[in-house]
């Protein structure tokens, strides 16, 4: 199976405005995000907002 590491996804462009024509697709996609991972996405955004605010 294909795991890709959420870093590269995010890295590789919007995750949630791929258009309406895999709407299917990110449907499957999103069952396949743990709240783990979401987690991360978290924590990770929280930093960034942080440094951005300096």
């Amino acid at each position: 199976s294909l795991q890709t590491p959420f870093s590269e996804l995010v890295e590789e462009g919007p995750l949630f405005g791929a258009g309406e024509s895999v709407e299917g697709d990110g449907q499957a996609f999103l069952s396949e995000i743990s709240e783990e991972d979401v987690e991360i996405l978290r924590q990770r955004e929280e930093a960034l907002l942080q440094i951005e605010v300096g």
